[in-house]
């Protein structure tokens, strides 16, 4: 009985988050505003062409911009072993890879509120990034050229 209960709760879970994506990938300018609206982030599809790869703490960030502090950047961001898979078989790194290619991840945007760091360690100020999170290999694809 307790587990019919939870798969019926989980079904209507994906049920609503499937709901919630929109048919249509987003824009790196689109997935920004609805992120901002919408503080619990957005579901759904986003296509941009990688401007720069970043990593930091087992990360790979894809980069829509050159210049990740600016409000205007998506990052779609990567754990280190999915990069691996990934890559498995080529020999390849991830900015070669990625870069100046147009990708399509699958997964949450969420606003993400940054620390800058001193050089005494300490918080000097904060900025807000919009991440892209995935889940894993199947939700990220390369895309043909525009």
């Amino acid at each position: 009985m307790i587990a019919r209960f939870q798969k019926t709760i989980a079904l209507g879970v994906v049920g609503i988050s499937l709901a919630a994506c929109s048919p249509e990938a987003y824009t790196p300018e689109k997935a920004i505003a609805a992120a901002a609206a919408d503080p619990t982030g957005v579901v759904g599809k986003f296509e941009m062409t990688v401007q720069r790869v970043g990593r930091q703490n087992n990360m790979v960030y894809l980069d829509s911009a050159d210049n990740y502090r600016d409000p205007k950047t998506l990052i779609i961001s990567i754990h280190e072993s999915t990069v691996n898979d990934l890559l498995q078989g080529t020999s390849q790194t991830a900015e070669q890879y990625f870069m100046h290619r147009h990708v399509q991840a699958s997964g949450l945007a969420k606003r993400v509120l940054i620390d800058r760091l001193k050089a005494d360690g300490t918080v000097g100020s904060t900025y807000y990034q919009t991440q892209v999170f995935i889940g894993g290999v199947e939700d990220i694809k390369i895309l043909p050229p525009n």
